[in-house]
């Protein structure tokens, strides 16, 4: 799932004139199960709320690129404020080029329109989640950037599956 969902369900959504919803997904949790002694139900969640919402914008991030930047965070420990905005410049670099990459590998390409769509949203998820990681390159900015990012996460992850949803790109479970 992610980008190459999210550039499919731009093909069939155009195919289908905008009239078709397309599902988000099911629920983490089944019902019946327990974590902790608590009966969950559907609308449950094990995870916390800034790990739930950062998985929730994750899904429209290539998956690709978020894992070389956050290999790269881990690896090279940049300290610099510098280092961290070359690397934070990569990761969009990376969501760009793996985004085309995966327009480009389907028979049937979404319009321009719809492309741009995705590649918005999945460069807004992505400053979002890397502002939202330890190290963040927006600590330049602000000590608590990255409480800052956190909260803005929490607010996309109830804000993107609808925008998706809405121009029929949401990406499935």
């Amino acid at each position: 799932m992610g980008i190459s969902t999210m550039t499919r369900l731009a093909v069939e959504a155009e195919a289908a004139g905008r009239d078709r919803a397309v599902a988000v997904g099911e629920p983490r949790v089944r019902s019946g199960g327990r974590v902790a002694g608590t009966e969950l139900t559907s609308d449950s969640d094990a995870r916390s709320p800034w790990q739930a919402s950062l998985d929730a914008i994750a899904a429209y991030i290539p998956s690709e690129a978020l894992a070389v930047y956050i290999a790269a965070i881990g690896a090279f420990q940049p300290a610099s404020t510098d280092a961290r905005w070359l690397w934070f410049g990569i990761g969009i670099v990376l969501v760009l080029a793996f985004g085309a990459l995966s327009a480009l590998d389907r028979q049937t390409r979404p319009g321009m329109q719809m492309f741009a769509i995705v590649m918005v949203l999945a460069v807004v998820s992505f400053a979002t989640y890397a502002g939202a990681l330890p190290g963040s390159p927006f600590l330049a900015f602000h000590p608590q950037a990255t409480v800052a990012s956190g909260i803005v996460a929490l607010a996309l992850s109830f804000a993107l599956p609808r925008v998706a949803r809405i121009v029929g790109v949401a990406p499935t479970a």
